[in-house]
C-alpha cells in the first residue's frame, strides 16, 4: 500500500496500514523472525532472527551491536556544563537585567521562551515557572508582547557576556565528556568501522 503525496492545502495523506493482521504478521516475521504480540528475544545480539538477524550477523558476527557513546557524551558534557561557575553568574546577571525590564525571575533564555509561549496559548497544566499574567492574547498583541522579550533578552545578553559564556562552559564540558568516554568512542568508531567493511563485502 502507497499513500499518496499531499498537494499544498489537501489534507495530510493517511497513515500507513497493512491490508491486513495476517499481512503484518507475515512482514515482521520475514523481518525479524518474531511474531508480533510475542516478546521479543532481542538482546542486542542474535536475538532477532529474518532479514535483521542476518544483517547483524554479517556486519557483527556473534557480538552485540555496540551502543552508540552519544547519550553518554552529551550527558556528561551537559552535567559539566550546570555546574559552570562563570555561566551560572552570567545566567544571574542576565536575569536581574530583565528583572530590571519588569519581568519575572527567568532561570535561563530557554525559561524565558517558555515564558514567552503563554503569551499565546492558555497556560493550562503548566511546567514550573513564572506565567505571563493576563494572557493569553489576542495574536497581534502576543507577538508584540514576544518580540519586546525578545529584544530585551538579547540586550542583557550582550550586556552580561551571555552567549560567550554558554559557548565557552559547553566546549569545556563536551572537552571533559570526551576525555571520560574517550575508550568508548573510538571503540564504537572501530566497531562501526569493520562492521562497514563487512556490509561492503557481503554487498
Amino acid at each position: 500500500m502507497e499513500a499518496a503525496e499531499a498537494s499544498p492545502g489537501s489534507e495530510a495523506p493517511p497513515d500507513f496500514a497493512f491490508a491486513s493482521d495476517e499481512e503484518q504478521r507475515r512482514y515482521v516475521e520475514a523481518l525479524t523472525g518474531e511474531t508480533p504480540g510475542v516478546a521479543s528475544k532481542d538482546d542486542g545480539r542474535q536475538g532477532l532472527g529474518g532479514c535483521t538477524g542476518e544483517s547483524r550477523m554479517v556486519l557483527f558476527g556473534a557480538n552485540r551491536a555496540p551502543k552508540s557513546p552519544a547519550i553518554d557524551v552529551r550527558a556528561t558534557a551537559e552535567s559539566e556544563y550546570a555546574r559552570d561557575a562563570d555561566l551560572h553568574a552570567k545566567l544571574t546577571s542576565w536575569s536581574a537585567c530583565l528583572q530590571k525590564a519588569d519581568y519575572p525571575r527567568l532561570t535561563d533564555p530557554e525559561d524565558a521562551a517558555r515564558y514567552a509561549q503563554y503569551f499565546h496559548y492558555p497556560a493550562g497544566l503548566k511546567p514550573g515557572g513564572a506565567v505571563p499574567s493576563g494572557g493569553p492574547w489576542p495574536r497581534d498583541e502576543a507577538l508584540k508582547r514576544e518580540i519586546a522579550l525578545a529584544a530585551i533578552d538579547a540586550s542583557c545578553a550582550d550586556k552580561t557576556d551571555l552567549r560567550a559564556a554558554q559557548e565557552h562552559a559547553w566546549s569545556k564540558g563536551l572537552n571533559v565528556a570526551l576525555s571520560q568516554h574517550e575508550a568508548q568512542v573510538f571503540g564504537y568508531r572501530d566497531a562501526m568501522t569493520t562492521a562497514l567493511k563487512r556490509g561492503q563485502q557481503a554487498l
